[in-house]
């Protein structure tokens, strides 16, 4: 296994060093949870094959976000569409209010490139289904999402609400 597929990869693999803090509801937030966040982004832009300069944006800002440092992220987008050892499993959070920043930040991550792919959707709606969200509030969060007319290149991302604590 590479160092991507290490650190990336598989959550018992994390050291849960401390918490950090969101401004939503004071939720606490593991390091292991970050990992698994950013994970979850790179096998969702790896779904449609291509990345591109958007999404390629938003996972640097998410990646800064979550204290990963710059090169980490830049060589982890560059090595996804070929990385074996990063499964495709969607992510497992400990909350289900986590699970929904992760699932609207996917959502517009999917749709900076203007189109959400089958397999994009495929994977967004397992995420949903592991943490028990229902269908009609992913659809919401997606009718809701495409409908903004924002540049995907400045669009806030929930990721970036994280704090350390």
């Amino acid at each position: 296994m590479d160092r991507w597929g290490k650190i990336l990869g598989v959550r018992d693999e994390f050291l849960i060093l401390g918490v950090v803090n969101t401004r939503k509801d004071d939720m606490k937030v593991s390091l292991a949870d970050h990992g698994l966040y950013y994970r979850g982004l790179l096998v969702l832009v790896r779904r449609d094959r291509k990345i591109d300069e958007a999404e390629r944006d938003m996972l640097m800002r998410v990646g800064k976000a979550l204290g990963f440092e710059e090169t980490f992220c830049a060589q982890a987008i560059r090595e996804i569409l070929e990385n074996e050892y990063i499964p495709d499993e969607p992510p497992h959070f400990d909350n289900q209010e986590l699970a929904r920043c992760f699932l609207r930040d996917g959502i517009r991550l999917a749709w900076a490139d203007r189109n959400i792919d089958g397999s994009e959707l495929s994977f967004l709606k397992s995420v949903g289904a592991l943490h028990g969200i229902d269908e009609p509030w992913l659809e919401q969060a997606i009718e809701q999402i495409t409908r903004e007319e924002q540049d995907p290149l400045h669009v806030k991302l929930e990721a970036e609400g994280l704090q350390w604590k």
